[in-house]
């Protein structure tokens, strides 16, 4: 509650913790304290919905924990306050030389999502390596979005997009749980809950396929627990269950997949029968076909997506190709004259095209690092080799590494390898 002898104004903003961006009401007091927060109710995407994480925002901001001045760390492990100044100084000398000892490619920044909001900061970065004619650029993205970038390189993409959730018959989601992490195709990310009971108020089904027994299957019509990792196998079952019964979209497959490569598609998924793969995943009998029935059979629109938990499940490329696939031979896509409901709030828009565009494989236009040969996705470097680019000595070691927004030792693969990496870097 705020002293009601303390003036306060109001300042209406977004929260930037998720891709959400829940509009959100602040009330701040003379001395530019937070002292309250509130959804905001005149919001159009929002309508005053914000999760528990914003309503963190007096905490974060003016919580014990947070950081107002640079901290430097002593021989003994401690630490003492030291100016801005101070800091930018010492950084740039030592910065400096390693850059003259080891060269321009020693130094990494890795993006964490806590900066991924951050405009500026999400920018200034890579203009900071380019400077430096360097790109040693690791962010989040390679942990939980590597294989839907791998997918669309294998698979190519549709123009225009996916149908709004008010036009679907069918949501299904793998490893998904849009309810809490707010993300997944665009259509769960403002108002989750209430934008989820309405659609099942109007007879959308729902079906969840997620180890975990989640939020969002709570609301599900189907909501299948396989055994961890088993995303691929499950996806490529479908496939081959919805091509033997005719479920799929003729006219689409015909004119933007072929003949030829719906061909190698059956016969790459023939031995996923449906004895094996409810086997081999732990699922009940008819479970498979329960799935393939509502969401082919019996639905003429609505999408399949997947998310972090196939992200870091075994085979994440391949399941994130098999089940944008199933959209795929669904045709499961927005068509010329359909409404267009994307909204690029942070850029330039262009046209949308309903048409597909090839794969690209555009990985492969960069070159191997020296690291298992991995190669970048988009401006990223893969964060899994950065422990491994930190303690492997030789050319291109990196013994200087910004990070913004994010803790390496929560986030990285590898934790053992991950605080081994860091340790040596402060050595």
């Amino acid at each position: 509650m705020t002293d009601p002898e303390v003036r306060t104004r109001e300042a209406v903003s977004f929260c930037r913790i998720c891709s959400g961006g829940c509009g959100v009401v602040m009330t701040i007091d003379d001395n530019d304290r937070i002292v309250g927060i509130r959804g905001d109710a005149d919001n159009p995407l929002t309508r005053g919905y914000m999760c528990f994480k914003g309503r963190q925002a007096e905490h974060s901001h003016h919580g014990p924990h947070r950081l107002l001045r640079p901290k430097k760390r002593l021989p003994d492990g401690s630490y003492i306050e030291i100016s801005s100044e101070q800091a930018l100084d010492e950084i740039a000398e030592k910065l400096g030389t390693i850059l003259d000892e080891h060269g321009k490619d020693a130094m990494a920044i890795f993006l964490g999502n806590g900066g991924m909001f951050n405009i500026a900061g999400f920018y200034m970065l890579p203009s900071f390596l380019a400077a430096f004619d360097n790109d040693q650029y690791f962010s989040t993205l390679t942990i939980d979005q590597s294989g839907k970038m791998v997918a669309m390189g294998r698979l190519g993409h549709w123009g225009a997009g996916y149908p709004h959730l008010d036009d679907m018959d069918v949501a299904m989601f793998f490893g998904a749980n849009p309810l809490v992490s707010h993300g997944s195709l665009g259509f769960l990310q403002e108002d989750p809950v209430r934008k989820l009971k309405q659609a099942r108020a109007r007879g959308m089904k729902l079906i969840t396929i997620d180890p975990r027994k989640s939020e969002t299957g709570n609301f599900a019509d189907i909501a299948l627990q396989p055994y961890p990792g088993q995303d691929a196998a499950i996806a490529g079952g479908l496939i081959r269950m919805i091509l033997a019964e005719g479920w799929h979209d003729r006219d689409f497959c015909d004119r933007w997949v072929g003949a030829e490569h719906m061909d190698a598609l059956r016969a790459a998924v023939d031995p996923l029968t449906e004895e094996y793969v409810e086997h081999r995943a732990g699922l009940d009998t008819g479970s498979l076909r329960r799935v393939a029935e509502m969401f082919a059979r019996d639905a003429k629109s609505g999408c399949v997506t997947s998310a972090t938990g196939t992200s870091m499940a075994p085979f994440s490329n391949l399941a994130f190709q098999l089940i944008e696939t199933l959209n795929v031979i669904c045709g499961r896509y927005l068509r010329e004259g359909e409404r267009v409901h994307q909204i690029n709030g942070m850029g330039p828009g262009g046209p949308l095209q309903a048409q597909a565009f090839a794969p690209s494989r555009f990985w492969e236009a960069t070159g191997e690092s020296r690291i298992r040969g991995a190669r970048k996705l988009f401006q990223d470097r893969p964060t899994a080799t950065l422990a491994d680019e930190i303690l492997t000595p030789g050319e291109g070691q990196i013994r200087a590494l910004f990070v913004d927004g994010g803790d390496p030792v929560t986030s990285w693969p590898d934790q053992a390898k991950t605080v081994a990496a860091l340790v040596s870097t402060a050595e």
